[in-house]
């Protein structure tokens, strides 16, 4: 039971999972006997013994997204399996703006795609910022949104109706009204 899934594109870093097991191997035995019959693009970076009834998805405090957007005029021909290209500029700050407005509990549904089979769309948003990646390069935009869980598709439609903010499209007020509005058709 993997404490989250990822859709296509996404790369999923520090991923819990749970399970049982009659093995009597210790967890740095198990860790290592697992990482030597995974493929190269998985690899188990710790194992310890879980409290009985220890459940990855119940029991997860929070779960945190980080979304890489590359709007540079330049191919980035390492990174483009791991960005979004956009090709206009985008204003990270107003985008920051914007996201302050879903801090704290909200009923997010306008934010989830259809498909979905959850019965509760109130999550609450915990940490949520945009900022321009000087540190790697100047034409990233990162989008690093923590809650404690998240509906089906909420954070690439979250981050949709953020470039529309930065691009200029639209004021910052709107993901207010995004949110308030409740229609998945009000959001991009």
């Amino acid at each position: 039971m993997a404490s989250g899934r990822t859709d296509s594109g996404v790369h999923a870093l520090g991923q819990v999972v749970s399970f049982a097991t009659d093995s009597v191997l210790e967890p740095a035995v198990l860790q290592r006997a697992l990482n030597a019959r995974l493929p190269d693009d998985i690899a188990v970076l710790a194992a310890e013994e879980a409290p009985a009834g220890f459940h990855a998805i119940r029991d997860a405090v929070a779960k945190r997204y980080r979304y890489v957007i590359h709007d540079g005029t330049q191919r980035d021909v390492f990174g483009q399996h791991y960005a979004w290209k956009y090709r206009t500029r985008l204003d990270a700050d107003r985008m920051h703006a914007a996201a302050q407005l879903w801090l704290g509990r909200h009923d997010f549904k306008c934010f989830q795609n259809s498909g979905s089979t959850r019965l509760c769309t109130v999550r609450t948003v915990l940490d949520i910022g945009v900022a321009r990646d000087w540190q790697a390069s100047a034409d990233l935009v990162t989008l690093e949104v923590e809650a404690d869980g998240f509906l089906y598709n909420m954070v690439r439609s979250m981050v949709g109706t953020l470039v529309e903010v930065g691009r200029g499209a639209q004021p910052i007020e709107w993901a207010a009204q995004v949110l308030a509005s409740g229609r998945r058709s009000a959001a991009a």
